[in-house]
């Protein structure tokens, strides 16, 4: 049994066809959310993650040099958990609902 050349590639030019035309909707498609803001570039999620987490960092590493003088000075051991407990976990909740705020 032996192919006809033309119906062949007839065959693939219509499945080439269909393969850009379905690519051309996929552009449109983003195109379309990106311009209604329902996408955003890679490159400005990675710097706005790095920037919220440096931040997180950054609070959570400076709970001692804010507490570091009252813990010294506190002799009871609840109230230096305390007041440990409640800086973190209002780091904690500053960050959880700042991802809430900006997803």
């Amino acid at each position: 049994m032996s192919f006809d050349p033309k119906l062949e590639s007839g065959l693939e030019y219509s499945k080439a066809r269909a393969y850009k035309e379905s690519f051309l909707a996929r552009l449109a498609k983003m195109d379309y959310e990106e311009r209604a803001g329902k996408l955003v570039s890679r490159d400005e999620m990675k710097v706005a993650a790095f920037n919220r987490y440096r931040t997180f960092r950054d609070g959570m590493l400076n709970i001692p040099d804010r507490l570091a003088a009252v813990l010294a000075a506190e002799t009871d051991l609840r109230r230096t958990h305390e007041l440990l407990s409640t800086e973190i976990r209002k780091a904690l909740t500053e960050f959880s609902d700042g991802n809430r705020a900006n997803g």
